[in-house]
């Protein structure tokens, strides 16, 4: 019985609004590879009006130690 008990998925949070589980899931789902990652979200000021939401893979080009 409880091997079925694990099985079943667990409800959805309630707490949280659905744009904000959406982009929590996207993260999950794009995020795999090591490495650092930026999410920008843009509100629109009609509410509306869908978010932008745009997800970059942050890369170094190059990395320096300067004295002083």
């Amino acid at each position: 019985m409880a091997e079925k008990d694990s099985l079943i998925p667990p409800p959805p949070p309630t707490d949280v609004s659905f744009r904000a589980l959406a982009i929590g899931r996207t993260i999950d789902r794009l995020c795999r590879t090591p490495g650092t990652y930026a999410v920008t979200v843009v509100v629109p000021s009609h509410r509306r009006s869908p978010w932008q939401v745009i997800f970059y893979r942050v890369e170094v080009v190059q990395s320096l130690e300067l004295r002083r």
